[in-house]
């Protein structure tokens, strides 16, 4: 029931949302976290493809967030990008060929660890403490990847796994970065007489 985290998570950053890009990512990390629990509690075909469907929207609309309030770009232009993106690592996730070929570097979630980390590098100059949180929200996240791919070997030895462990951090690194993006926008707006550029846009 750990991937209810994901929902607590959600709801607060819905409420606290500053922006439609905001609410509506913090909507489908909650969506992450009913399916979640449902997949781990009636683990069947329907719930399955319930959790990948969930985690496949949620990082669809995280990748809008980061490329508008990041990059500066269009919501088309967000959306294509990232649906584009996403697709394609989850097309090299299921290909047992490429996942051999290049192991956790196939995971959607070790590409978010380096996306975060990349952002973070180019954001430190311009923008130190929203570079900062995010990195924050990277390392997180990087503590939390050992126990997701060491989860299946670990179950036969240990009957509860590292999966719950994962969940929890996983949360916690998501919980950071919507909070660092959404204090971003608030920073913005206090900004917005001077029309300060996106910080990546220049």
């Amino acid at each position: 029931m750990t991937g209810l985290a994901f929902l607590g998570v959600g709801i607060f950053a819905f409420v606290r949302g500053p922006e439609g890009d905001d609410r509506r990512a913090a909507a489908a990390l909650a969506l992450v976290g009913i399916a979640s629990a449902s997949q781990h509690g009636f683990s069947v075909v329907l719930t399955v493809w319930a959790d990948i469907a969930a985690n496949l929207i949620y990082l669809v609309l995280l990748g809008v967030l980061i490329l508008r309030r990041l990059v500066g770009v269009g919501a088309l232009a967000a959306g294509v990008g990232a649906f584009c993106a996403v697709a394609l690592v989850f097309q090299v996730s299921q290909s047992g060929a490429l996942r051999q070929a290049f192991g956790v570097a196939a995971d959607m979630f070790f590409i978010l660890m380096l996306v975060l980390f990349g952002a973070a590098l180019a954001l430190r100059a311009r923008d130190p403490a929203t570079a900062s949180r995010i990195a924050l929200s990277a390392a997180v996240l990087a503590a939390g990847l050992p126990f997701r791919f060491l989860d299946p070997a670990l179950c036969g030895v240990w009957p509860f796994g590292t999966h719950g462990i994962w969940h929890l951090i996983n949360a916690t690194s998501a919980a950071l970065l919507l909070s660092a993006l959404a204090r971003l926008s608030a920073d913005r707006s206090t900004d917005r007489p001077s029309d300060r550029p996106p910080a990546l846009a220049e």
